[in-house]
């Protein structure tokens, strides 16, 4: 999120007991925080953890089918939690779902390959990730997962 905004309502994905929620607000005083755990002892424990946080929430969901409106968030992050999603084609037309339009949908995980490696990615526009990476044979492409939308 460096350099795109200091603020606005920002969605994590698998957030466990909020480590990187805890970055995130401490670096980022405009921004909102939804943090979401499928697990209800990870969601315990952040509730504990952020329960006085006024910028911040803690909520059980399933990342495959989010409770949140269409175009809920500016942006939306998932640290190492989609290759533990078995359907993870949803979780991420889920999180595309929930961005505003412009919204942005940041984070990394493990992709398949000779030797697992860690992959970062943002979108790029409405049908493709790629990775943060500079050299274009560590690109992931995830295409056509995403819906089309007006920006």
């Amino acid at each position: 999120m460096k350099g795109k905004t200091s603020g606005g309502d920002v969605l994590e994905l698998g957030a466990g007991s909020g480590d990187m929620a805890a970055a995130l607000l401490q670096r980022s005083p405009g921004v909102r925080l939804t943090l979401t755990d499928i697990d209800e002892r990870m969601v315990a424990t952040a509730r504990n953890r952020f329960s006085k946080s006024p910028r911040s929430r803690v909520e059980q969901a399933d990342s495959t089918a989010l409770p949140f409106e269409d175009s809920s968030f500016d942006f939306v992050l998932s640290f190492l939690m989609l290759h533990h999603v078995v359907r993870w084609q949803a979780a991420v037309a889920e999180a595309a779902r929930v961005l505003k339009p412009g919204g942005m949908l940041i984070g990394y995980d493990l992709t398949a390959s000779p030797a697992p490696r860690p992959c970062g990615w943002r979108t790029r526009g409405p049908s493709c990730f790629t990775s943060l990476t500079d050299h274009p044979t560590n690109w992931c492409h995830l295409p056509n997962l995403l819906p089309q939308h007006a920006t």
